[in-house]
């Protein structure tokens, strides 16, 4: 800004040059610096202290290792190296890296070779006619060099901004990566979950089968009535006819696991299903500090490297104010019979600096310049966003994955119960002191508390997934 001033006043040419000079010594850069953000964090995560989860730091890079899962492991491992959106991520990152290079080039000088041949006629007098035409050929190969003095520091803020592209890009690519491990991890929880459901729906048909074999013995005996025999049927129609829709949402969650894993996941899937399920829930998560969530967060980052990108490019298009320097420079031969070319008679040269700087284009490069702010403040904002969103996503994930823990309690002391009730109303039908409804009812409720016991162990696993992710595990630095 200093610079800037100084400059747009009139009649300061001196003063230009002792700036120039003194850029180039100093290496100072027109426009902003960056300055790194420190948003306000809360204190404490709420959804832990209402909870009473552990909020000890820790490492995160591999959560998933903490389930004691192999398959899971090897599905999420094999997905890293395997995985197209991942190596599309990694494209763009070669990408940036590229474009800096390209950019980098700017401050170093250029050399071009060059050779041209030109035939040419022109009148030449003579005393008879007045004029005839006249041929002539020309030969001329060389070198041209021109570098532009960086004395304003536009073109290093161009590569600062190229580098911060990259930090971007790299943050994408950590991004990517979070998502995809949490995505295996979810849709393995929703395979093992509906894999669960289905054995309890078949465990439970077969039960129900042998009872109503057994009420059919008992009715030809003439121990009970028909109507025994229509619910005892009606129950088994009904288990029957969930497990198609089970199976298909099997068949789903194995579709998408093998679309997340990528190419050859066909051994991995028969493993899933034909192994047992390994899982374990972690006793503790390491959430660590809300500050932590800040470094953790690849989308946080991404935002401040974005901000530190849109920064740069301010300085770039206030460069732009300021007069550019440049050496130029050219040597070669020149002569019109190609055979004496390389003559050193023929050889000619030039050397020296050139300064261009904007006159009638101000207003473009001042609209220039607001338009790169505009751009910044931009940035600044979805930062701000970006930071609100993730706090917001972990605090629900906390809250949701120890209600789920709750639920989960209270369906295993269902279980229990619901069990010991289907022994007795058992044992009471058979010695004729109730009647099937009692059993079918004690049946029933049994398979609704173990199917919902199996869809809470994977919703908390779920749970458990959103909450690593919304934390940002699942890269290394």
């Amino acid at each position: 800004m200093y610079l800037e001033r100084l400059f747009l006043r009139k009649g300061q040419s001196v003063r230009v040059l002792f700036l120039a000079f003194l850029a180039m010594s100093t290496g100072c850069a027109v426009g902003p610096d960056y300055n790194r953000s420190n948003p306000q964090t809360p204190t404490a995560w709420r959804g832990a202290q209402q909870s009473g989860i552990s909020v000890n730091g820790g490492d995160i890079s591999a959560w998933w290792k903490e389930f004691k899962d192999p398959l899971l492991s090897s599905m999420i491992e094999k997905a890293l190296t395997s995985s197209p959106d991942i190596r599309l991520a990694i494209a763009k990152i070669r990408e940036a890296r590229a474009s800096r290079g390209v950019v980098a080039t700017g401050l170093w000088p250029s050399l071009d070779a060059n050779g041209t041949y030109t035939r040419s006629h022109s009148p030449a007098a003579t005393a008879s006619s007045g004029s005839v035409k006249t041929a002539s050929n020309q030969f001329k190969a060389g070198l041209e060099t021109s570098w532009e003095l960086d004395i304003w520091g536009r073109l290093r803020r161009n590569v600062e901004a190229s580098d911060a592209e990259i930090d971007a890009s790299i943050e994408d690519a950590r991004g990517v990566q979070v998502t995809l491990v949490a995505d295996i991890a979810t849709a393995y929880a929703n395979y093992r979950g509906f894999q669960r459901q289905l054995e309890i729906a078949r465990r439970n048909l077969e039960t129900q089968t042998k009872t109503t074999e057994i009420i059919e013995k008992r009715y030809k005996a003439g121990y009970t009535n028909g109507l025994d025999i229509s619910n005892a049927e009606a129950q088994v129609a009904s288990t029957r006819s969930q497990i198609p829709q089970i199976e298909s949402a099997l068949v789903n969650a194995s579709n998408s696991l093998s679309l997340l894993i990528g190419k050859d996941a066909g051994p991995l899937m028969e493993s899933l299903a034909t192994e047992p399920a390994a899982t374990v829930l972690p006793p503790d998560v390491p959430i660590g500090l809300p500050s932590d969530l800040l470094q953790r967060r690849p989308d946080i980052r991404r935002s401040e490297a974005q901000i530190h990108a849109a920064t740069a490019r301010v300085g770039v298009a206030k460069g732009d104010y300021f007069p550019k320097f440049a050496l130029t420079g050219s040597a070669g031969y020149t002569s019109s019979d190609y055979k004496r070319i390389g003559h050193p008679q023929n050889m000619f040269w030039s050397f020296g600096p050139s300064i261009s700087m904007p006159l009638f284009d101000i207003a473009k490069i001042r609209w220039n310049v607001e338009a790169s702010e505009a751009i910044q403040d931009q940035a600044l904002i979805g930062y701000e966003k970006t930071v609100l969103v993730a706090f917001g996503e972990v605090e629900t994930s906390l809250v949701a994955y120890a209600n789920e823990k709750e639920h989960q309690k209270y369906l295993q002391i269902a279980v229990e119960k619901n069990r010991r009730a289907v022994e007795l109303a058992n044992k009471l039908y058979l010695a004729g002191k109730a009647d099937f409804l009692t059993l079918g009812s004690a049946q029933t409720a049994l398979h609704s508390a173990e199917t919902s016991l199996a869809a809470s162990e994977r919703d908390l696993m779920i749970d458990l997934v959103a909450l690593y992710k919304a934390l940002g595990g699942g890269w290394a630095p």
